[in-house]
């Protein structure tokens, strides 16, 4: 039997589906990083993985929304971020933890200080890339839109193997975080730090198989 993996950057509805999926897909909890950045590891050879993705400004106010961005340093580092940005702007003196080790850095962001960075200590883009454009993989993949996922759920789970029963069940949420809804200033910014890479998910299909 074929096994199956999700991947995401988060914010995604990543989670609802492995919730919904249950067995049928391997376990984020205790198999494998489910925001893995590393697209040639050998658990994923012969299987299936099916890589989510969505447009990067409301990934990056969900984290906000879901308090990602108290101590933001764990899932940067989930994602094999550059951690380093978060911490080389800090000026202070405050201390918090990090993999059990004390670190000199902010305790939290707020969406205007996270704005005024130089660089994306998430890498959403390169994370997106090193899945998409790898010549050297050696299973499936499928890369899914979260926006339009309602529209080809089904797609999934008989690409998965998994019957459709799930599809059936699957209802995508609405994003309480949405760019539309940011101020001049702030969509600036954020286009910015994600404008490329937004425009890149803006021009892709919703649904994509084996690039």
């Amino acid at each position: 039997m074929t096994r199956n993996y999700l991947i995401s950057p988060g914010s995604v509805g990543s989670t609802y589906l492995e919730s919904l999926f249950g067995n049928s897909i391997e376990c984020t909890k205790s198999k494998y990083n489910g925001h893995e950045r590393n697209s040639n590891l050998p658990i994923f050879n012969e299987s299936k993985v099916c890589y989510i993705f969505g447009n990067p400004y409301d990934v990056v106010l969900s984290y906000f929304r879901r308090g990602f961005m108290i101590l933001p340093y764990q899932h940067a580092s989930n994602m094999a971020g550059d951690v380093g940005v978060l911490r080389k702007t800090f000026h202070g003196s405050a201390l918090c933890w990090f993999d059990n080790e004390p670190v000199f850095g902010k305790h939290s962001w707020s969406l205007d200080e996270y704005l005024e960075l130089n660089n994306d200590p998430f890498k959403l883009e390169e994370h997106f890339l090193n899945w998409y454009r790898n010549p050297d993989r050696k299973y499936e993949i499928m890369f899914l839109k979260y926006e339009t996922s309602n529209n080809h759920i089904k797609e999934l789970c008989t690409w998965f193997n998994i019957g459709e029963k799930y599809a059936d069940k699957y209802q995508r949420k609405n994003r309480n975080s949405n760019y539309k809804n940011l101020n001049n200033t702030r969509l600036k910014k954020m286009q910015r730090l994600y404008g490329d890479f937004f425009d890149r998910v803006e021009s892709l299909p919703d649904l994509i198989i084996n690039p």
